[in-house]
């Protein structure tokens, strides 16, 4: 029997509780505890600039990647294409999709109306 341990980086509760993810420590956390299989990014949330967010998210994610790690990314809605692209050149098999904070923001990427 396989089992595979996924981790998510809290960045929605981060974001709610309006406090920061030191993005070392969770590779620290990682590298130290690794039965963990499969891990999310340490994406930043901000509906009122998915364009910044996302460039951070996508920082992130690159600063994982130098620290050794594979993480899977996510994308927020309203985040631009482009992140998408980039995060598929780099080799990722899976990539999160996720509004930023509630059902009415999922729906672009249900109906592929972008």
């Amino acid at each position: 029997m396989l089992t595979e341990f996924m981790m998510d980086s809290g960045a929605y509760l981060a974001w709610k509780r309006d406090t920061i993810i030191d993005v070392a420590a969770y590779c620290t956390f990682l590298h130290a505890n690794q039965y963990v299989d499969v891990y999310i990014n340490v994406d930043e949330i901000n509906p009122r600039d998915p364009a910044e967010s996302g460039l951070r998210s996508y920082q992130n994610f690159l600063t994982m990647r130098q620290r050794g790690l594979d993480p899977m990314p996510v994308y927020h809605v309203r985040e631009d294409w482009d992140l998408l692209r980039r995060y598929l050149d780099l080799g990722c098999a899976y990539i999160g999709l996720a509004g930023s904070s509630s059902r009415g923001e999922c729906e672009p990427h249900l109906s592929g109306d972008r």
